[in-house]
């Protein structure tokens, strides 16, 4: 909870639904929690990936064509 506090406050975030994510080694089944961090970097990595070629690429576009 501490790290998950620190890293909001070091981007300058909002997001309450973080501090729900060490508690899902909880609610899961035993079988998942294994895997929840693996999954959870996959799904961190895809998802700023997007942002990143979207960013760099697709909205560079959009400039050269004004």
């Amino acid at each position: 909870m501490p790290l998950m506090f620190l890293l909001l406050k070091l981007f300058d975030m909002r997001i309450p639904a973080v501090y729900a994510f060490p508690f899902l080694v909880f609610v899961f089944p035993q079988d998942s929690v294994m895997p929840l961090p693996v999954a959870s970097c996959l799904m961190a990595s895809f998802s700023l990936g997007c942002v990143y070629v979207y960013r760099s690429y697709f909205q560079n576009m959009g400039i050269e064509k004004s």
